[in-house]
């Protein structure tokens, strides 16, 4: 029962609306290919630039447009757009895109939220890919991998240039703390995909038989564990107990006699590793969130500007905001801004940064988006529990852990249009659409 056969896997059943009769994938090889490489490159913002003279010419940006030209001939072969880009998603993003656009119309800020407009427009297309190209064996094989070769030589590279003090991979922070970011665009992105990537990790890292597969999954968690740490986000750190928690809830199961000699190696490692690669100033950053530096007290008071700034814009416009992105210029428009240093800045919160773009009406919309999609990884794992399929449950509530991490740290990142956060939206839809395959499966052997 746990396993799908070849006409299953190539085929979604008609009776279902998150399913369809078509192939999963008709554009070959190359096009699945070109895509996976676009996961692949998210870690590696700054060489995604090789011409800083032209920031608009970035290689992700280039790979998609391959991408898409390579899927043109099957669509007008087909005559049709491929069955698994339908999702449950769509008719609430489309609410958030008109809501968006009729922002954008009554704008003080007409550039920046016309640039807002076209990163929403971004945004989906690359929903679109992870919904048309990740299958069953992507969901459970190729994306993972793929994301953790990515993550893990990311991450070991800021690693080394933290721990090595290589310059132009860390940064200084004031107070003498340093911080290391490696190719990625800064320290609290890593910090937010090494978030993300915990519970996945963990979950193979439980599940995976082959003595090398699990030394692999292992070094891979040593080096985002390391890369996680070198960013000494405090963000990151607070996001990280909450991940944690995630986790213990997703793997309590696993909590029985025969696996404790597991589970307390695990945390004898752990703290060995807190032991040794840990510095004593790291302790130090992380308790500067009450009551630390003279750096930290600007950055806190610097957020608690930000919420100040946001309220006020909310207020004056509720209904419409004033535009997707916008915040930067409420920002640096704002008496608070003079304060500090007179730049552009997010507001270092996603909810507020949709409450001041596009009002009540756009975040009520996100709301409902960010809802949805727990629903469908919720659902999913139901399913699979009930097709007695234990392992593919256990993946869908890892990559809900990872989901909800990138939810928490909305409160402390703006990144909405952050390609994690993305892939965690749309894989809640694929994790249903394979649930869905899985139980009709079931029902098709009992009816056999």
């Amino acid at each position: 029962m746990n396993h799908i056969s070849e006409k299953m896997a190539d085929d979604y059943f008609v009776c279902s609306p998150y399913t369809s009769n078509e192939k999963a994938n008709p554009f070959g090889k190359f096009s699945e290919f070109i895509f996976y490489v676009i996961i692949f490159t998210v870690p590696y913002y700054r060489y995604r630039i090789p011409f800083p003279q032209y920031p608009f010419f970035k290689i992700d940006y280039a790979l998609g447009f391959i991408l898409i030209l390579s899927m043109i001939p099957a669509i007008i072969v087909g005559k049709r757009f491929p069955g698994t880009l339908k999702s449950s998603l769509w008719s609430l993003l489309g609410l958030y895109l008109v809501i968006n656009l009729i922002s954008s119309l009554f704008t003080p800020y007409v550039s920046t939220s016309v640039y807002g407009i076209r990163m929403i427009l971004i945004s989906y297309v690359y929903l679109a890919f992870i919904l048309i190209f990740v299958d069953e064996r992507g969901f459970t094989r190729i994306l993972p991998s793929v994301l953790f070769i990515s993550l893990g030589i990311a991450t070991a590279i800021s690693a080394i240039g933290f721990y090595m003090r290589i310059p132009g991979l860390h940064v200084s922070i004031g107070q003498g703390y340093i911080r290391g970011y490696g190719p990625t665009i800064g320290a609290n992105n890593m910090a937010l995909m090494c978030n993300f990537t915990f519970p996945v990790l963990v979950h193979f890292l439980l599940y995976e038989r082959g003595g090398l597969r699990r030394l692999f999954i292992f070094f891979v968690l040593f080096s985002v564990f390391l890369g996680f740490i070198a960013t000494y986000s405090r963000g990151g750190f607070i996001t990280f107990v909450v991940t944690c928690l995630f986790i213990f809830v997703e793997n309590i199961h696993h909590l029985k006699v025969r696996n404790l000699g597991l589970f307390l190696a695990m945390i004898g490692i752990i703290f060995i590793i807190g032991l040794t690669f840990v510095p004593r100033s790291y302790y130090q950053r992380i308790l500067s969130i009450s009551h630390g530096t003279k750096q930290a007290d600007i950055s806190v008071r610097r957020r608690r500007a930000y919420i100040t700034v946001a309220i006020n814009s909310i207020k004056k416009h509720p209904f419409l905001g004033t535009g997707p992105y916008t915040f930067l210029d409420v920002w640096v428009n704002s008496a608070s801004a003079r304060r500090f240093e007179w730049v552009r800045r997010p507001a270092h919160n996603t909810y507020l940064e949709v409450l001041v773009g596009s009002g009540f009406p756009g975040f009520a919309i996100f709301l409902f988006l960010l809802w949805q999609a727990l629903k469908n990884y919720t659902k999913a794992k139901k399913l699979f529990l009930e097709s007695g399929n234990e392992r593919l449950a256990s993946l869908t509530g890892a990559y809900r852990a990872s989901y909800l991490s990138i939810l928490v740290y909305f409160f402390m990142k703006s990144a909405f249009h952050h390609k994690y956060f993305l892939l965690g939206l749309a894989l809640s839809e694929v994790a249903l659409r394979i649930a869905v395959k899985f139980q009709a499966e079931r029902a098709d052997h009992q009816c056999s």
